[in-house]
């Protein structure tokens, strides 16, 4: 395949992939995967593999907040396998633009992190919105534990980090 129809199947690609996100928050896994697997011959074009690689950490994130705010006692198993899938997916994407522009490594994984960790933070300010007093102790314990953090209290720093972001009785904080 000549450059040409590699690039405009890259495209097409991309253009499957914004109907696909079409305005949906969780998109299963295997609907991306029907999809990549629907262009049999199109490979992504690496201008293109950013957007990708993007989509992938986004809906690592929905999930894996789904999963870690579910429950103790009742986890979204749905949530978990499809967080475990789209984690393989975007480790695939991230290999893949980090072996084409080694240095990009660094700022790719603050970048994914930063990523991850908004959905999170998102999904605990929806949380503490109706919960007045939590939200004030959430932000005092987060500002703690960086102080803990930087004295070098770094296990002191963790939990009091994760009592801050997550509610007590989630998978995250049992």
């Amino acid at each position: 395949m000549d450059d040409k129809q590699t690039n405009n199947a890259g495209h097409g690609l991309l253009a499957q992939l914004e109907i696909l996100a079409n305005g949906r928050t969780r998109v299963p896994c295997r609907d991306f995967e029907h999809m990549l697997n629907k262009e049999e011959n199109a490979s992504i074009p690496v201008s293109d593999l950013h957007k990708f690689l993007n989509f992938a950490c986004d809906q690592l994130g929905v999930w894996q907040t789904d999963w870690l705010f579910s429950p103790v006692h009742f986890p979204n198993s749905v949530a978990k396998t499809e967080m475990e899938e789209w984690r393989i997916l975007w480790q695939a994407f991230f290999n893949n633009l980090v072996e084409q522009f080694p240095d990009t490594r660094d700022l790719l994984e603050r970048e994914q992190r930063l990523k991850l960790f908004q959905h999170t933070l998102r999904r605990r300010l929806e949380y503490n919105a109706t919960k007045p007093l939590i939200k004030l102790t959430a932000g005092m314990i987060s500002r703690a534990s960086f102080f803990f953090d930087k004295i070098g209290f770094h296990g002191i720093a963790m939990n009091l980090y994760a009592r801050g972001l997550y509610p007590k009785g989630t998978v995250a904080r049992p």
